[in-house]
């Protein structure tokens, strides 16, 4: 979901922070007071922004980058002053927060539970005020109308989760097939117009134009952030059926422009071969079948 932001992080490409000078200068303390007023489980408490601003501490964070990691013991509380967040439950999306309110208060208010859900930021830029659990934990033993307006929100949000999940099988059940299959057509197209303009033969921009289709579908496929691991294994499971039968099967002649020689021609190979051959894809659906069993045992 955010290879392409951590991507261009790891290569020197991401933009300039900007947000730690917007929380570093002179008016920062009431810039933080001014946003945690508007959170519904604050609502302008002076007691209790007084406390959060003299005990917290502003951290940033950049698009992908985990406040929360699942299943954690940690029980900080990060008020966010600017940005979003995605709560993701498992490997599935089940909401989008946003400033001015808040992620990680169950693991507060109810110390030794882990973390319930990976917390990742999903703008370019995210602050947020971070309050210890021990503090947070004092806040909402002492002050009555703090505690009951969260009890207020911790109900709507688990609602929300319900709901979400609702759209989010709904939304999967139709929505990643059909846009995996449009973007295999235009990959199928785009392949075949590029066989028939390099003069390939007909079976070569067949078998070519089918493979990229396939491939296409399968890679849009695995974008899908719901059973991702699970997707990797039959991605990798598809991968070296067609490779052991590529192999086996179609000979590539290069002698007159580009062919595949099908059947009888192709060469074959020994048993040793064909299994070390498949021995990487083996190892990969191993790793994607520990990981998905893992994923949907925190579920």
């Amino acid at each position: 979901m955010y290879w392409w932001t951590r991507a261009k992080r790891s290569l020197g490409l991401e933009s300039k922070a900007r947000l730690p000078e917007r929380f570093s200068c002179e008016e920062a303390t009431y810039e933080i007071r001014r946003i945690l007023a508007d959170n519904p489980a604050i609502n302008g408490d002076a007691e209790v922004m007084d406390r959060f601003v003299a005990e917290g501490e502003v951290s940033y964070f950049r698009r992908g980058q985990v406040l929360i990691e699942q299943g954690a013991q940690d029980d900080n509380v990060y008020f966010l002053l600017s940005g979003s967040v995605d709560i993701v439950f498992g490997n599935s999306l089940g909401s989008i927060r946003e400033a001015p309110n808040q992620v990680g208060e169950l693991a507060a208010t109810k110390p030794g539970v882990p973390r319930s859900a990976t917390v990742v930021a999903h703008t370019g830029e995210v602050a947020a005020l971070l309050v210890s659990g021990r503090t947070f934990q004092q806040v909402y033993n002492s002050n009555n109308g703090f505690r009951q307006r969260l009890e207020l929100e911790k109900d709507a949000r688990f609602r929300e989760r319900i709901a979400a999940g609702h759209v989010a099988k709904r939304h999967d059940a139709w929505a990643w097939p059909l846009i995996s299959c449009v973007a295999a057509a235009i990959a199928a197209v785009v392949v075949w117009g590029v066989g028939n303009h390099l003069l390939w033969s007909q079976s070569a921009a067949l078998l070519v134009t089918g493979f990229s289709s396939v491939l296409t579908f399968i890679l849009i496929m695995i974008l899908n952030p719901a059973f991702f691991w699970r997707r990797c294994f039959w991605a990798a499971f598809i991968a070296m059926i067609t490779t052991s039968w590529f192999g086996r099967y179609v000979l590539v002649d290069i002698g007159e422009g580009v062919q595949l020689v099908l059947g009888a021609h192709a060469k074959e190979v020994s048993g040793l071969h064909a299994v070390l051959q498949m021995l990487p894809f083996l190892v990969v659906m191993a790793i994607c079948a520990i990981r998905d069993h893992a994923a949907t045992s925190r579920r």
